[in-house]
């Protein structure tokens, strides 16, 4: 059997952010037939990580144990993939400049010879020379 390992530092990087997940996916899950695999044996596995993680290192677990199911559904090992309920996760607050702070940055920068632009390497520019002023 042919086995295909990922080259370079990133891809393993993430091999091994995998081989980590997946020593705590294991112990609960490994024992099962795939076919056992299901929702409510997804929503014991769950009930067995450990209070502190929060809802989204819960999801990289899940997500993982859903790829394996999907994977094996596109190959025909399994007749459909099980539900697997994902936690809820905040969406992250997005702290947007108002107006003032952004020509309080951009009247900052006049002095460092950057002319009025309207692109995105303006913009980084900008607050790069706010900052060092």
């Amino acid at each position: 059997m042919l086995e295909l390992y990922p080259t370079g530092a990133v891809a393993m990087a993430h091999l091994h952010a995998h081989e980590h997940v997946w020593k705590r996916i294991e112990p609960e899950l490994g024992h099962l037939f795939i076919e056992a695999v299901d929702t409510s044996a997804m929503d014991a596995f769950k009930r067995k990580l450990p209070s502190k993680l929060a809802p989204r290192t819960i999801n990289h677990y899940l997500i993982l144990i859903r790829a394996v199911l999907r994977f094996l559904w596109k190959r025909s090992r399994l007749k459909h993939v099980p539900y697997v309920p994902m936690e809820s996760v905040p969406k992250a607050h997005v702290d947007w400049y108002t107006q003032q702070e952004r020509d309080q940055r951009r009247d900052a920068c006049r002095g460092c010879g950057v002319t009025k632009a309207k692109s995105p390497a303006f913009t980084g520019l900008l607050f790069s020379c706010a900052g060092r002023i």
